[in-house]
């Protein structure tokens, strides 16, 4: 294995990594203040008045956002490699 996908590895499971933190805080993050621990327990077990905030409210408002950041960046990386050109987005058409 070469050092240049070794660290193209390091940093893809690094933002891997970084957007399972920020879904868990996007879990949190609203007007009722739910701890991390807190916050994973009423994703899995679904009990309590935290588990109906976290599924029924935070977990679809998480999942849209992540889903969206990454049809951006498919769309991004689709049109650079159509147009070969390093600096298109998709809001550049």
């Amino acid at each position: 294995m070469q050092s240049g996908s070794r660290n193209d590895l390091r940093l893809a499971l690094a933002l891997a990594a970084l957007i399972v933190v920020l879904a868990v805080v996007s879990l949190m993050s609203g007007p009722a203040t739910i701890s991390p621990g807190q916050a994973l327990g009423a994703l899995f077990s679904g009990e309590g008045p935290e588990g109906i905030i976290v599924r029924d409210i935070r977990l679809p408002r998480t999942l849209l956002a992540v889903l969206i950041g990454a049809t951006y960046g498919l769309a991004g990386a689709a049109l650079q490699g159509l147009l070969r050109n390093p600096l298109a987005g998709p809001d550049v058409l």
